[in-house]
């Protein structure tokens, strides 16, 4: 039925279902929380087991590694708090002890015999430093407790860094993939090898972005500075997936290196110190060439994208900011040094 309820002036509508007895209800409720609790353990149990379904295996060698971690730093507390424990009962030790030796002085100043209390004094300070060398003891059990503990935390983070390095590898080798099939669509019949070239390594912008992506993907893994070793993997991919061969003796995972076998090959392209740089970059240099330069003792390389009439150029290049990103260039650069002309046959 409907009743009416007037409430500071305001009417509210409030609908009652048939009445029931206050046991009815009250079993009523407990029935439907029983019902809900089994609910949220089936829930739970679901939900538990999803998730270790869906961990890999470098997932739950961390989960692993932590368990063990905090299981070990549990037993090392534990051991600590005790010896902390020990040292409090030595303290009041000492406290008893002094009290006893302060009597046995007031004795001997009252006039007591004086090799008896002598006699209790020097048992009482056997005493304390018997308890003292405990203490001792106990402080140097922590001291080598707490080196144990970090030395289990810092083998720990070891471990977890090397499970990191292979799922950052993994990750980046399925972002590798990723990229060459996404980018597998844009490669159309008839393409040059240098718009190839370009279009690969642009496909990795925004898909790897830091130096253990870039060193999993583009270096097999080692640390390193990987720009390098990015212009070679994608040049070579580029020739894997056309079919054509890789240039002789082509790639190295140094800037040197790259410049080193085009100079021997009579490729590369000098712009540092020449007057008309704008000029040679746009006459001589094309979409798929690698560029070099020098900045302060440290060498960078990358793939040229794109030239302008005005010699200004663009670039894909890794390791540029611990990613692989695009770059704009003015001819006129002074870390410009020059240019490998790949010549496809």
């Amino acid at each position: 039925m409907i009743n009416a309820i007037n409430t500071g002036g305001n009417t509210y509508d409030i609908t009652i279902g048939a009445e029931s007895s206050p046991a009815v209800d009250t079993a009523k409720n407990t029935d439907k929380t029983a019902k809900s609790q089994e609910e949220n353990e089936l829930q739970e149990i679901e939900l538990e087991e999803t998730e270790g379904a869906a961990k890999t295996e470098e997932e739950q060698a961390l989960d692993d590694v932590n368990n063990q971690l905090a299981k070990s730093e549990k037993q090392y507390a534990d051991k600590i708090e005790n010896c902390y424990k020990q040292i409090e009962q030595l303290n009041k030790q000492l406290e008893n002890v002094d009290k006893q030796r302060r009597s046995l002085l007031d004795q001997l100043f009252a006039g007591g015999e004086t090799a008896s209390v002598m006699s209790g004094i020097q048992q009482i300070n056997d005493q304390k430093a018997s308890i003292l060398q405990n203490v001792t003891q106990l402080l140097c059990s922590i001291e080598s407790l707490e080196t144990s503990l970090e030395e289990n935390r810092i083998q720990a983070q070891e471990s977890i860094d090397k499970i990191n390095d292979i799922i950052s590898q993994k990750q980046a080798a399925e972002n590798v993939q990723t990229a060459l099939t996404n980018t597998s669509e844009q490669i159309k019949p008839g393409m040059g090898m240098g718009d190839i070239v370009a279009t690969l390594g642009n496909s990795f912008v925004g898909v790897i972005n830091s130096d253990a992506e870039g060193n999993a993907a583009f270096s097999n893994g080692v640390a390193q500075h990987w720009c390098a070793d990015f212009v070679t993997s994608i040049v070579k991919t580029a020739c894997e997936s056309t079919g054509k061969s890789v240039p002789s003796g082509f790639g190295s995972s140094s800037v040197s290196g790259l410049q080193s076998w085009a100079v021997s090959n009579g490729s590369f392209i000098t712009t540092a110190g020449q007057s008309n740089k704008a000029g040679i970059i746009s006459g001589q240099i094309k979409t798929g060439d690698i560029m070099i330069q020098k900045e302060n003792g440290a060498s960078h390389t990358g793939i040229v994208t794109k030239v302008y009439p005005d010699g200004s150029f663009d670039t894909v290049e890794g390791n540029s900011s611990d990613a692989v990103k695009n770059r704009h260039y003015e001819a006129n650069s002074d870390k410009l040094t020059g240019f490998i002309s790949m010549k496809w046959s």
